[in-house]
C-alpha cells in the first residue's frame, strides 16, 4: 500500500474484525500484523482527529511514540544512576 494513500473506514473495519478473531491474527504473518495493526491504529487517530490518516502517518506516530519511550526509559536509567551514586557517596 502507498503510503500517501489515506486509509479507509473500510480497511480499518477489515482489520478489526481479523484482530478480535485471534485464531487468524496469530496465523498472520509479520508483514500482515503490521498492516492490520496500522489499520486499526489509523480508526483510533480518526476518532481523535476527524480525519483518515495514511499509512505514513501512522507510522511517523509510532516512531514519535517509540522514541518518547526511549527517552523515558533513557531518563528513568540516568535517575536510578544518579541515585544510587548518591547513596556510594554517603
Amino acid at each position: 500500500m502507498n503510503k500517501e494513500q489515506r486509509i479507509t473506514e473500510a480497511e480499518s473495519n477489515e482489520a478489526w474484525k481479523i484482530f478480535a478473531d485471534r485464531e487468524k491474527y496469530f496465523a498472520l504473518s509479520d508483514e500482515q500484523t503490521v498492516m492490520v495493526d496500522a489499520f486499526v491504529e489509523a480508526g483510533q487517530m480518526k476518532h481523535a482527529s476527524g480525519e483518515w490518516p495514511t499509512l505514513g502517518e501512522v507510522h511517523e506516530k509510532w516512531n514519535r511514540e517509540a522514541q518518547e519511550r526511549e527517552a523515558k526509559r533513557a531518563k528513568q536509567h540516568e535517575d536510578w544512576a544518579a541515585r544510587e551514586a548518591a547513596k556510594k557517596a554517603v
